[in-house]
């Protein structure tokens, strides 16, 4: 049975000032349930895309990176006083995301050394580490050399001085601090195909857990107490944690297994059997997602599961607020407050405060139906009419179809100031226009159906997250006698405990399905058209004129358009529409 939850008393508003980013909202006052500690804890993250500097325009999510580190210290300071152990855990994708990480020339030049400035004991690598050589290396030389073995990537190589090398450790086998335990710990990547070949290698997860090494582990677990298995994998769903979960239950069924995923943005935890369970921390550093686990002795096992160890989870909102009062200290740390300036600082170097336009509503991604005038998605299809297209083009006089993944988009558009560091946080991906020309209309006219045909893929381009996995209704929400007002809006998780996890009481936002797709068109009919799309739909739309026409495509040409980026369209088009940009000037 787990230990009694430490429940601990909120701390006054005042003490959310001393750190935070300056322009970051304070939280709400929600009420905020205690965490269960057990004999062996985690505080994992994954998917901070660069989102360091905590999110400035939403108040639940507004702590920072050095609020975090702070909290790390004190929580470790509790586990050490109870004889109990708090292992850290980060689960990749560093890059792609915000001003912070993508505003410099190399992606993650001055984002990943704040980011190593948490002591971590297990960290692994994303899928957006390894898209372009230049990230992989930054990869091997930044974070690799600083966390040395406890950088655990089972199943990457990375090209070195024209030598293969493991990105990082296969495994590590250490002690526990305070219970002394024997922690065994992977690190796995899912099986991803769209690495930059010429300097990475991923090994198909299946592939890597039969050799020599992953099976002589296997062979010897007698002294092993714990496994860790961190993976930049959702952990419902997919099969990479099931297929070497069941490589180790094959050789030892009652191991506890604590698996710590990522990739699909979502808040999530499995229970795989009854001593595996599977914890998933969200994205862009709003959740920090803790873990408990209590050892079982032979004799108090359970007789008929075989379970030798119990578990439980939480998701905290990320911010100071909850951290407080989970902590029950000032969460006063010279190290977290260097970071919290030095954040402010190349915010500052980087301009990324820099005014371009103003937002004049929020427009939501999912949490506004499609089509709807919240949608920010319907806004994208007005100010795709926006782009401009080359004389050649735009002399023939055809009907133009303007098409954009919905992946391209990275997160919702909030009002107010429509900034440097908005861009990034929108679209990353500084994705090029091309079109195809004298496309007939009737071929045009079903390409969209069959592009939202597609079994989400256009959805998850970029490795933008496959969908929420959230309680949408909103009966627990709202309990009489735990607060004295009704509780702000935010996560409210279903998961395979319960619908109980998330720390702070919310009303459950509500989320809605999303295209693939979507279309711009011009009002005017002719009989051959224009298709404009990003150079990462060329494939799909290729595939969808081919399925269309009956025919090998060949009489399709794909041309470079230009024309300004997403970002740059969005920008333009509010200094254009926004009648209240008047009033927001720098």
């Amino acid at each position: 049975m787990l230990r009694a939850a430490l429940f601990l008393t909120a701390c006054s508003a005042a003490a959310l000032s001393p750190r935070q980013q300056p322009s970051a909202p304070n939280p709400s006052s929600d009420e905020v349930r205690p965490l269960v500690w057990g004999d062996l804890n985690f505080l994992h993250t994954t998917d901070t895309h660069g989102w360091l500097a905590g999110h400035l325009l939403e108040n639940e999510f507004s702590g920072d990176w050095g609020d975090f580190v702070a909290f790390t210290e004190s929580m470790r300071a509790i586990a050490t006083s109870n004889d109990q152990d708090l292992l850290l855990i980060d689960t990749g994708d560093r890059h792609d995301g915000n001003g912070l990480s993508d505003a410099t020339p190399v992606n993650g030049n001055l984002s990943l050394p704040i980011f190593c400035k948490v002591d971590y004991d297990v960290v692994t690598v994303g899928n957006h580490e390894l898209y372009t050589g230049a990230t992989a290396l930054q990869e091997y030389n930044t974070v690799r050399t600083h966390f040395g073995d406890k950088y655990i990537v089972s199943n990457v190589e990375v090209l070195d001085n024209d030598e293969w090398r493991d990105l990082g450790a296969k495994y590590r086998l250490f002690q526990t601090a305070n219970q002394n335990k024997t922690i065994l710990a992977f690190g796995f990547l899912f099986n991803f195909e769209g690495n930059d070949k010429s300097y990475t290698r991923v090994t198909k997860v299946e592939d890597e857990i039969q050799k020599e090494w992953f099976q002589e582990l296997l062979n010897n677990l007698d002294s092993v107490d714990y496994i860790v298995l961190a993976g930049h994998i959702p952990v419902r769903g997919w099969p990479e944690f099931r297929t070497i979960l069941n490589a180790i239950r094959r050789v030892n069924p009652t191991i506890p297994v604590h698996m710590f995923g990522g990739h699909s943005h979502v808040r999530d935890y499995v229970i795989y059997d009854d001593n595996a369970v599977a914890l998933q921390s969200g994205r862009y550093v709003e959740t920090l997602g803790w873990a408990s686990s209590n050892f079982t002795s032979d004799a108090d096992a359970d007789a008929e599961s075989g379970a030798s160890a119990t578990f439980s989870r939480s998701y905290i909102d990320f911010n100071r607020r909850t951290m407080l009062q989970h902590c029950n200290c000032q969460l006063k740390s010279e190290k977290g407050q260097s970071i919290t300036a030095e954040i402010a600082k190349i915010r500052s170097e980087l301009e990324l405060d820099t005014y371009l336009s103003y937002v004049p509503q929020t427009y939501y991604m999912d949490r506004a139906p499609y089509p709807s005038e919240d949608s920010i998605y319907s806004l994208l299809e007005s100010v795709l009419q926006t782009l401009v297209s080359p004389k050649e083009v735009v002399a023939k006089g055809n009907t133009r179809f303007v098409f954009l993944n919905t992946g391209a988009v990275r997160f919702d558009l909030f009002k107010g100031p429509y900034t440097k560091d908005t861009t990034f946080i929108l679209s990353p991906f500084r994705n090029k226009w091309f079109y195809i020309d004298d496309v007939p209309l009737e071929y045009a006219e079903q390409v969209l159906l069959l592009l939202n045909g597609y079994n989400k893929v256009l959805l998850q381009a970029n490795s933008r997250f496959a969908g929420a996995h959230y309680l949408s209704d909103l009966k627990n929400a709202d309990q009489s006698g735990v607060s004295m007002h009704a509780p702000t809006f935010g996560y409210v998780t279903e998961d395979d405990l319960d619908d109980m996890g998330d720390d702070t009481v919310h009303r459950a936002w509500l989320f809605y399905d999303v295209p693939n797709a979507i279309q711009s068109v011009t009002n005017r009919r002719t009989a051959n058209t224009t298709l404009v799309f990003h150079n990462f739909m060329q494939y799909y739309i290729l595939e969808a004129l081919f399925l269309i026409s009956e025919s090998d495509g060949s009489q399709f040409e794909v041309k470079a358009h230009g024309g300004a980026d997403i970002t740059e369209l969005v920008s333009d088009y509010f200094n254009t529409h926004n009648k209240h940009n008047e009033h927001h000037s720098r």
